[in-house]
């Protein structure tokens, strides 16, 4: 009886979490974090300093060890499958690539070298998504301008902490997290390329 009523409990909780995730998404309410500093004249730009790339990868929640993480993936694809416009699904996915690639970071931190490959195996998968919609819309004639130069940092950020990641993961890790460092280094440059048509 007890069980029954914890599973029922279970399946509210996840209809509630799915339901406001879908409400979010409708709103816009999934942004990527940019840090931002205004210059002398008041402009706003993306800082880069030291040739590091100030793009705030968001929190990633939930680790694929934890229990609840299969209702985090429920959620994650319910809400890509409602996602119509192709613009705001690549906002979506690049959540989705950044979230995996911060998950993936605290895996080989921890040691959890297998884990971390899988996870980061999303990430670039996430990763090549987005590009190919912006691609996609591109020759479609479409303004893609905002949403590239967004992508462009991001992926920019990608291979920076693929980079990092090469130096502290295990030997059998080391050579797929260097395909993930060069993949992210092969999106930035097709993006750059789309954000070369666009001017």
């Amino acid at each position: 009886m007890l069980l029954r009523w914890l599973r029922g409990l279970a399946i509210i909780a996840a209809v509630i979490i799915l339901v406001v995730s879908v409400a979010r998404v409708r709103e816009g309410g999934n942004q990527i974090v940019l840090e931002r500093k205004e210059d002398g004249e008041g402009m706003v730009s993306d800082e880069v300093s030291d040739g590091e790339i100030h793009y705030i990868l968001v929190y990633p929640g939930i680790l694929p060890n934890h229990f609840l993480y299969p209702l985090k993936m429920v959620r994650d694809r319910t809400v890509e499958w409602v996602t119509t416009d192709p613009m705001m699904k690549a906002e979506l996915l690049q959540l989705y690539a950044d979230k995996r690639l911060g998950a993936a970071k605290v895996l080989f931190e921890e040691g959890r070298d297998e884990l971390g490959v899988e996870v980061g195996e999303k990430a670039v998968m996430y990763q090549r998504r987005v590009v190919e919609i912006i691609e996609d819309l591109k020759k479609e004639g479409k303004n893609v301008g905002r949403i590239a130069n967004k992508v462009e940092r991001a992926t920019a950020k990608h291979e920076e902490v693929w980079k990092s990641l090469i130096e502290i993961a295990g030997e059998q890790a080391k050579p797929r997290v260097d395909e993930f460092k060069d993949d992210s280094v092969e999106f930035n440059l097709r993006i750059q390329r789309v954000l070369e048509r666009e001017n």
